[in-house]
Formats: C-alpha cells, structure tokens, sequence
C-alpha cells in the first residue's frame, strides 16, 4: 500500500461527516469565545459601574485589545471571518461605554486624583477619630482607677466599721426597749 492509496482509504460520506463534526468542533469553539468576550463585556461594565465610571485597569484606558486581552483571546481573532460580527458588536459596545462613562486618560487621572483627596481625607478623619478615642480611653482608664481604690478604701472602712460592731456586741448587749403605744 502506498502513500496514495492510504488518501483515498475514506469513502465520501466518511469525509463528509469528518468535515460536519470539524465544523461542529469549530462552532463550538466560536460560541465559547463569543460567551468568553461577552462576559467580559458584562464585567468591565461592572467594573466601571462600581469605579464611579472609571475603568480601573490600564490607566483607565478601555479599547478592543484591552478587552481581548481581558477576555483571554488574540487580538486579531475579532477580526477573523467567524467573529467579524462578534468584534463589531465590541466596537459598538466600546463606543456606548466611553460615551456614558469617562474612559479618556486625563479625564481618569483627574478623576483618580480626587478619589485619592477624598480617600485621603477620609484617612486623615479616621486617624483622628483614633486618637481622640484613645484619649478617652485613656481617662477612662484613670478614672476607672480612681473609683477601684475609693471602692478598696470603702471596704477597708466598712471591714473597720463591722470589726468595731463586732467587738462592742461582745463586750454588752444594749437591749432598746419598745415604745409602747
């Protein structure tokens, strides 16, 4: 048997049906990247949403490579016949979002450098909170200790007091008598 003859060892319907599962396999693989891209649309939105409008990675900058990249697929594959339709519907999306939301690079930097004033006004408030908390706890602690050692000066009164008591009992009995009416 030679190399020619083994070309010809399938029959055409075995060909056939060789090619419809290859083109099965091969739309399998286009719907998954399809549901990979999308979902990564679905979260970069969410991303966005949650950074008041800013996309927080690649300095805020959202493009079709970012987004292949996120999505784990080559950038050229959106270009690609099969998913000509899917890298439109990306460029489409791509402008909504920069339209509604602030996706430029200065826009972002800007935007960043006040979320930082604020995170940072929020910090300096929360250090002082701190400070003026252990201040009173700190004078509660004092306070506390004054009040522990008046309650150990009562006990040793009362100890005193009671140890008197006693030993006057001992010594006479004073019987009070009762008021008639």
């Amino acid at each position: 048997m030679t190399l020619l003859d083994k070309k010809n060892t399938h029959s055409n319907v075995t060909r056939e049906l060789i090619k419809l599962k290859a083109q099965e396999r091969g739309q399998a693989r286009s719907d998954e990247v399809r549901t990979t891209v999308q979902n990564t649309m679905m979260l970069i939105a969410a991303e966005v949403d949650s950074n008041r409008g800013i996309y927080p990675h690649n300095n805020g900058a959202l493009s079709l490579a970012e987004v292949s990249r996120r999505a784990g697929i080559h950038f050229t594959t959106l270009f690609s016949p099969k998913q000509r339709t899917l890298g439109a519907e990306v460029k489409k999306w791509l402008e909504e979002i920069k339209t509604l939301k602030a996706i430029k690079g200065t826009t972002v930097r800007r935007d960043q450098a006040s979320r930082l004033a604020d995170w940072k006004a929020l910090f300096e408030g929360l250090q002082q909170s701190h400070r003026d908390t252990e201040l009173d706890l700190q004078q509660t602690e004092v306070e506390l200790l004054k009040v522990r050692m008046e309650l150990e000066n009562a006990h040793s009164d009362n100890k005193t007091l009671r140890a008197e008591l006693a030993s006057m009992q001992k010594v006479t009995n004073v019987i009070f008598p009762r008021k008639s009416k």
